[in-house]
C-alpha cells in the first residue's frame, strides 16, 4: 500500500464523529433515549485548523503558551475545528 496516494487533506476538511466517552469507565455516552452524544470536528490538515493556528499566531504570537493562556488557546483551537454536534 502506497499511503502518498492517499489525498488526508480534503478527508480532512470533511468533518468526523466522535462520541463522548466516560473517562472512567470508557463507555460512550449516551442520552435518555439511547443516543450517542457526538461532536463533528475537522481535521488537523483541514483549511478549519490551518486558520484557527494562524489566529492563535495573531492573537498570541509565535512563542510558547503557559498556565491559562495556553489552556485559552486550546479551548479556543478547538472550537474553530468544531463544526457541530448531535441533539
Amino acid at each position: 500500500m502506497i499511503i502518498s496516494k492517499f489525498n488526508t487533506r480534503d478527508a480532512s476538511n470533511v468533518p468526523h464523529k466522535m462520541s463522548l466517552v466516560d473517562p472512567f469507565t470508557k463507555e460512550t455516552l449516551r442520552d435518555e433515549d439511547g443516543r450517542t452524544l457526538d461532536f463533528f470536528v475537522y481535521g488537523i490538515q483541514s483549511d478549519a485548523s490551518r486558520n484557527a493556528r494562524k489566529a492563535r499566531v495573531r492573537k498570541y504570537g509565535k512563542g510558547d503558551l503557559i498556565g491559562a493562556v495556553a489552556e485559552q488557546a486550546g479551548a479556543e483551537f478547538l472550537a474553530e475545528i468544531t463544526q457541530g454536534w448531535s441533539d
